[in-house]
């Protein structure tokens, strides 16, 4: 939380941050299981499965933009890249094409719009070091 509030201005205490985590891994459950019960439901799960894996890769993104160390970034390489690869490998079998690009494409666009909230709040800055 130290991290976030000195270097990229964002302000969460443990809890809130603790609580989106959960909301986040509460919505990726619930997603998981509506696409057990039918396959109309797994486009969700994919566009889950997107924003996992566009984390991590902005959580070492950051890292390497910062040159420091990010928390999250151990989470993100060892757990959201490959949970969401493996999720978006094993669903891209499973849904219409058509559905699962526009699943990735409804993952990105949350997750952007995630970042872009961030982005936009007040004091924000994300120090860049060269």
């Amino acid at each position: 939380m130290e991290w976030m509030a000195a270097g990229g201005g964002v302000r969460l205490s443990l809890s809130e941050f603790i609580g989106l985590n959960l909301v986040g891994a509460g919505i990726m459950c619930l997603a998981a299981w509506a696409a057990r019960k039918s396959k109309v439901w797994r486009w969700p799960l994919a566009s889950g499965a997107t924003i996992l894996f566009v984390n991590g890769i902005c959580h070492m993104a950051v890292c390497v933009m910062t040159r420091s160390y990010v928390p999250g970034v151990w989470t993100g390489l060892f757990l959201y890249l490959p949970v969401g690869a493996v999720l978006l490998f094993r669903l891209r079998r499973l849904t219409p094409p058509w559905l699962f690009a526009s699943a990735i494409a409804i993952g990105m666009a949350i997750h952007g719009v995630t970042i872009w909230l961030v982005l936009r709040m007040p004091g924000f800055q994300l120090t860049m070091i060269g």
